[in-house]
């Protein structure tokens, strides 16, 4: 038997199956291996799709509006100002949203802000947030349903179209 030099897992236990006499085939390794190549090739393609399809779905349909409607409106107002039915009893005032672009020299804050509506990522050092962490409750509304990666996605596409609407309402 002549030793293959590769740091292929597959390749590896195609050595140690045929030195037990098995029937493996090093070109069966191989062949395996670009065809899981490919299938992870096409599902990073196929989640990259989705996802920029669900961001344009998500504008398309107001999904951001009605979003910010049922999620955001009660702290913000419904128009992003600060002045909700429940902003004058949070210790925390709610921010207007309307001038995120214009407080960041004129760039608005995406990422910051989708980071801030999700939650599940935000450093908490100094206690609780006085936000809501959104991401953890559309999870547990979507829940299973489509699968680990499916419903990470849908938490996704539904904060990308929340995030599109705020930045929709810039002055």
């Amino acid at each position: 038997m002549t030793a293959v030099k590769t740091a292929s897992p597959l390749a590896h236990q195609a050595r140690q199956a045929s030195s037990t006499g098995a029937a493996w085939s090093l070109d069966r390794c191989v062949i395996d291996e670009e065809a899981q190549l490919r299938r992870t090739s096409l599902a990073i393609a196929g989640v990259m799709l989705g996802m920029m399809a669900s961001a344009s779905i998500a504008q398309d349909t107001g999904i951001g509006s009605d979003a910010y409607t049922a999620a955001c409106a009660v702290c913000h107002g419904s128009d992003g100002k600060g002045g909700g039915e429940f902003a004058d009893i949070l210790t925390v005032k709610p921010p207007d949203l309307t001038v995120l672009r214009a407080n960041n020299d004129g760039v608005f804050p995406y990422l910051d802000v989708f980071q801030v509506v999700d939650g599940r990522t935000t450093i908490r050092a100094h206690g609780t947030s006085a936000m809501p962490i959104w991401g953890n409750t559309f999870k547990q509304e979507i829940g299973e349903s489509a699968g680990p990666f499916g419903s990470e996605l849908l938490v996704r596409a539904r904060i990308t179209a929340l995030v599109d609407y705020i930045e929709s309402i810039q002055q």
